[in-house]
Formats: C-alpha cells, structure tokens, sequence
C-alpha cells in the first residue's frame, strides 16, 4: 500500500472544509454598510402611502425587529434611509402592506394586501416586492434552514413557484424575482405580469391573499402545488388580457409590451352544467318604496316581483325560449336592413350590426361578461336552472348596472351618449325632440317577435334591424332581488349622467309604440346596445382620429398628433427621458403646439396680434378647424346650461374627462366621459423646454387671442369638477382638439 506523504493530506482535509462551507456560507451573517433600500412594490403598483418595513434576519433565519421603514409614492416606489447607515446581517425580509392598482379591474384596491420579499443585500441596494418575491420566500426559508445555500434556495424556490403554475422558463430561467417588474420588457417581467393576473382574476383581495397563502404553503412544505392549481388557473377564465395591458399602459405610459401568450397557462374547461353568478360592484342601499320601473315601461312592468314570482315567471318563459330565437332569427332576416357580423375578440362572440343613416349600432344587446356589475336575467333567483339562466343570456344579452356599462362595450365601440340616442330617434321619427319621448320609435325599432304578452298584440316592425328586445331589468336593494319581467320591458344605457347617482336611458314598453325617454338609478342593470365609434383619417400622415357629435357640434375624440414643425412631445428634448418613452407621450397625449403653429401662422404671430376669421383651419386637418372661444363655449353650454359665455364652467370638467388615464392621487375626481370627448392630461410646456403636468391636467389652445402676447384656452385639472377659461402665453405648448367644420 502506497503511504500518502503528509503535506498531501493535509491539503486534502483543508480542500474538504473549504468545500463543505462553500463560497455562499450562510452561517455567518456579518453586518452590512447600508445608507438606504429603494424599490418597487407591486401587485399592480401599491398606492400613495403604503406601509414598507424592513426585517433583517439572524443566524437562525428568524425575523428579527423591524428596523427601518417607508411609504410607497403614487408609482409603489419606495426610498428607506438605513437607521445608522448598517444592517446586522446581508439578508432582509421586506414587508409591504396598502392598497394596490388591480391591473384586471383597472382600478386601486379599497382594501390592503400583505406582500413579502427575501433577499441579500450584500451587493445591492434596489429590491422590488411583487407576486413573485412573495411566493417564494417562505420557501426559501425552508430550504436555506435545511441547509441551500441562500442563492440556490432562492433559484429553487423560484423554479418551483412557476413550474407549480405551469410556467416554463427553460434552462436558464430568469431574472431573480426582487429584479422583476409587472412594466418592463423582459421575459421575466412578462412572466412576473401573468402570475400577477392569474392569482387576481375576478377575485376581492381576501379571495387573493387567501389563495396566495395556500399556494406559498403548499410549495413551502413540498416545493408544489397539487390542490389548488386548477383554482388558480381559474383566474384566466375572467380575464380579458388585451384589456389589462391597456390598464397597464394607462397607469403607466412607459410600460412595455409584452407578449404574454407563451406564459399564459391553459385555463380548465367550465363545466357546461353550471353558470357562475357574477358579483355586482354595488353597495345595497335603501331603496324607495315601490314605484313604477325604469324607464316607464308599459303594461305590468311597474309591480316589482317577488323571488318566488319571479322564479315561476322565468320557468315558464324560459320554454319558449328556443321558439322565440328562431322567430327573431326569420324576422331579422326578412327586415329591409342589411346586416353586418363582428366578433367581440375578447370572449370570440359574434355581434349583427347595422347602418342606420350615419350610425352603426350592434343589432342585438351586448352579452358579454364583465368582471363585476353584471347578470343574466335571473341569475340566483332560487329554483331557476342554470339552462333557463342561460338561455336569457343568449336571447336577451346581459343586464348591467351604469359603472359595468360604461367600460362594457367591444373595442371601437362605444356605450351611446344621450345626444347619440336622440340623433336615433329623430331619424327614425323626425318630429321628435331632443331629451323627450319619442312617439311610434318604438314601433319602428322593436323586433317582430319575442313581445308578445298575453291581452297585447305583437306592434314591432323593425323597420331598421335594429330589433330591440325586452331584456328587462335588475336591482338590488333592501327588498332583496327584484328582476322586471323580460317579456314586458327592455331599458338600454346611455353614456350621459343626470346626477352623481342617476343616468339617462331609454326603454320601451309592452303595448306601448313610444321610446320613453328617462333617467335613473346607476345601480339599476339595464341592457346595453353599443354603437360604433366614428373615425377618419388625416389624410397628411394617414393617422386616424375617433371623433363624436355632441349636441351640434362634431368634436375630435382625442388629441391631435400631427407633426407639424414647432410642435412636440411631452418631455422632448428633456435630458434622460428615452425616445420610446417621448413616442407614448405623442400616442396617448397627442402633440403639443405653441399657438402660432396650432394656428399654421408665422412664429411671429406668437408676439403680434391675429383676428381670426371664423372656422380658421390651423395645423386641423382638411374639413376641421380650431376651435374659437365661441365654439368652446358651446361645448360648455351643452355640459351645463348654466354656464355663462367666457368663464369657467361647474361640472363640465367631469362630464368632459376620460374614465382613465388621469393620475389618482389625492383629490382625484374621476371623469364619466358623458358623450364620448375623452379629455386626457397631456400636459403642457415652456418656451424654454420645459413640460409641467402630463396626468394631472389638460390644456387646450382656442383660435381667439387676449393681447399680442396671450390667447384662450381651456384647462381641465385631475382634482377638479370644472373646466376652467384662462389665457396662456403664446409661446407655451398646449394640446389641440379639432370641431368640424
């Protein structure tokens, strides 16, 4: 036998400690130098003054006290100062608790969520807390207390997360999750976006944080989840993804892209045999003692049911459902109006539409199924099948309360405007008034069947295709869940508030030949029949604009975005600020003018005075011009009678702002987009390069000048109700919005 000499063995046995503590010794945790930790939190991004803590760790991987804290700034970006510059030990737990941006629903949680991060500061100061950060860290825990290393328990932890949710990231897998952000560009960031969206689905944020504590628990004790997976991937079937990344994009212009699809887990079948109530996003509230229903339908319609009633109404009309669909089908058929078929591309439903005059309105009530704030007709009233519930659905489309409609309708459709109600009924019946009953529309507009009523004659004649059917009605309130009889009256949504609580409609009756003309309670459901959104083309660079009529005026819908010399971006020019960022400014905000280049006029009239002549084109496209401080002021009038002529207007500012878009922050007062003008905050700029204010307000040039030096404009703020009349320098930049001529 051959003798090793010493010095070899020696080496040997120092070769196998070194080994054993590895170059990742977690045993020892040495004090770290740390000024600060900044950071993003994120399930959607954490509201304004959420709470971050900071945990360090001790040798046996407990969490110690709490030893610096933060809060969250409108974006979830969060800055802690270290107490004394140093941490105990390299390995923190990162605690974030607020509410949060649901990037399903679009909208800041009115509840807080919990969410955690495990990570080793030794060699960064930026750690983000999301989803991700979140599952993992319970089991990273475990696995570095049975004896991982810290990085391979981290790689591990997030291996078995996504493996558990059916996400393949390949060998070499992604970024760590603290790195990853639901905005960026990245394959990880895309990743970390669709766990997101899988895990909140249609669900409050108990139902989320419930369901992520039984996800982390389960990978943390066996690194899988066998139990609830299919819960979780349940999420997918209330999601419609095209609108999260707008959502996305919205909250957060700088957003990227991704593409989503080669993460997305395959959703489980829904069982055929049951229909999933929705929840309504409404508060019950005491209702008034009965009263006639909405919208003054005719013949029984003004008795509210009982449950019971109810429940033996629809059974036995329910049956006659199959025959009164294919008599709809013939009649439609047989109308003089031609149709044309769309496919809504978030559920794969076809739509009819047809042409009437200069309108385009979907030929049968939207049936699509929204997150919140919405029903079938019946829908929980005990003893009726899910088939009879079901069928109303497909007949009749959906019931929605006035919240659910507004965001409703299809891409490049839109829910209609009270005035594009009248434009409606004054083709139909010419002598009809604007804001009023419209005798024999009904007649005109009723489909020629599924309104029969015992002691009635069956009246529509469909003359257009429009083929209007008696969805009925919904309401929640202290008497419990009324339904109006679905054979008896059909009430349909328009875009345009009466009151904080109350919204136009329209409806007819049973043996009634008029359109009644009405406003009610946003939290009755009503049907909804969408319109398409108008657009045209700027011939100059072959752009598109969504334009709208209101009143008597026909308005751009969005921001012009020509590029016309002397015009810019948001934030162009302005040192660290990327040229993809500056391009979404232009494509959501449109374009910013100095009024000589709104104008198409010499620079020098920015200094010298301009009488413009009336309907002056400016930097508009062919066939619109700028608008005077007389054509704002109609626009103005129209959303307040009561506004005077050259002053600010109450009210209008809400009636005028998108529904989104807008920054959130304290004293946001949101928008209800009464008639389709869709205002945004772009901002406004400096003679000196500077930009100020893009999310919080929206400025707007007028063709009518002050002096030599100033002109008009209206301005619309996040935190206020009205639009306001003021005057700006010449040499400013601000947005334009084009009138037809």
């Amino acid at each position: 036998m051959t003798n090793f000499p010493l010095k070899i063995i020696l080496a040997l046995a120092l070769a196998l400690v070194i080994s054993c503590s590895s170059d990742d010794d977690d045993s020892k945790l040495n004090a770290v130098k740390k000024e600060r930790v900044t950071g993003i939190s994120q399930k959607g991004p954490f509201a304004r003054g959420s709470k971050v803590a900071i945990y360090e760790l001790n040798a046996k991987w407990e969490k110690s006290k709490k030893s610096s804290e933060g809060e969250t700034d409108d974006n979830g970006y969060f800055d802690i100062k270290i107490k004394n510059g140093e941490l105990a030990s390299p390995y923190i737990i990162l605690e974030a608790n607020g509410r949060y941006f649901n990037e399903v629903s679009g909208e800041i949680t009115t509840t807080p969520i919990t969410l955690n991060a495990i990570t080793d500061v030794s060699n960064r100061s930026k750690v983000n807390i999301n989803i991700l950060t979140h599952l993992e860290f319970e089991r990273v825990l475990e696995l570095v207390k049975g004896g991982k290393s810290f990085s391979a328990a981290k790689k591990q932890a997030q291996r078995e997360v996504l493996e558990a949710l059916g996400i393949d990231v390949g060998e070499r897998g992604i970024m760590n999750s603290e790195n990853l952000n639901i905005f960026g560009s990245g394959t990880g960031d895309a990743i970390l976006l669709v766990v997101s969206i899988l895990f909140q689905g249609n669900r409050s944020v108990e139902e989320v944080s419930s369901l992520l504590g039984k996800f982390a628990g389960e990978i943390r004790d066996r690194g899988t989840s066998e139990t609830i997976i299919e819960e979780v991937k349940k999420g997918l079937e209330e999601v419609d993804i095209d609108r999260v990344k707008d959502y996305v994009q919205n909250q957060n212009p700088d957003a990227k892209d991704p593409d989503l699809s080669p993460y997305l887990p395959k959703p489980p079948e829904p069982s055929s045999s049951s229909i999933r109530p929705s929840s309504p996003s409404i508060s019950p509230s005491p209702s008034p003692s009965p009263s006639p229903s909405p919208g003054g339908g005719g013949g029984n319609s003004g008795q509210r049911r009982s449950s019971s009633a109810i429940a033996a109404l629809v059974s036995s009309s329910s049956e006659l459902s199959s025959s009164s669909s294919e008599a709809l089908s013939s009649s439609s058929e047989a109308s003089s109006s031609s149709f044309n078929t769309f496919i809504d591309r978030r559920d794969s439903k076809p739509y009819k539409y047809v042409k009437i005059d200069e309108q385009e309105w979907m030929a049968e009530n939207l049936n699509y199924e929204t997150l919140s704030g919405s029903v079938c007709y019946a829908e929980g009233v005990p003893g009726v099948s899910s088939d009879s519930i079901a069928k109303n659905c497909n007949k009749y489309g959906r019931l929605y309360n006035w919240d659910a409609a507004k965001a409703a309708c299809p891409s490049g459709w839109h829910l209609p405007s009270n005035d594009e109600w009248n434009v409606l009924m004054k083709y139909v019946i010419p002598t009809c008034s604007d804001d009023s009953d419209c005798p024999d529309a009904g007649t005109k507009l009723k489909a020629r069947s599924a309104w029969t009523l015992v002691g009635f004659t069956p009246e529509g004649t469909d003359d257009y295709g429009f083929s209007a059917l008696p969805g009925g009605y919904y309401f929640l309130g202290n008497f419990g869940e009324i339904f109006g009889e679905p054979i008896e009256i059909g009430n349909w949504w328009s875009a345009t508030t009466y009151s904080s609580d109350e919204a136009y409609a329209r409806a007819m009756g049973n043996g009634h030949n008029e359109v009644k003309w009405s406003y009610d309670m946003k939290i009755f459901f009503f049907s909804v029949r969408c319109l398409k959104t108008p657009t045209f083309t700027d011939t100059r660079d072959n752009k598109t604009y969504k334009y709208v009529k209101i009143g008597t005026q026909t308005w751009m819908a969005e921001n012009l975005n020509y590029n016309a010399t002397g015009s810019k971006c948001y934030a162009e020019g302005v040192p660290g600020v990327s040229a993809d960022s500056i391009a979404k400014n232009c494509t959501k905000y449109g374009r910013l003018y100095d009024w000589s280049t709104a104008m198409a006029l010499d620079a020098s009239y920015n200094y010298d005075s301009y009488s413009a002549a009336a309907k002056h084109q400016g930097i508009c496209p062919s066939g619109w011009h700028l608008p005077s401080d007389a054509e704002w002021n109609i626009l103005m009038k129209h959303a307040n009678p009561g506004c005077a002529d050259n002053d600010n207007c109450a009210g209008a500012g809400t009636k005028l702002k998108a529904t989104s878009g807008w920054n959130t922050g304290g004293g946001y007062i949101a928008g209800t987009d009464d008639y389709g003008f869709s205002a945004l905050p772009g901002g406004h700029g400096g003679s000196d390069g500077s930009f100020y204010n893009v999310g919080d307000n929206g400025n707007w040039w007028s063709a009518s000048e002050v002096s030599s030096l100033n002109a008009r404009y209206r301005y619309v703020d996040y935190s206020a109700e009205g639009v306001v009349y003021y005057s700006y320098a010449k040499t400013g930049f601000q947005s334009v919005r084009c009138v037809k001529n």
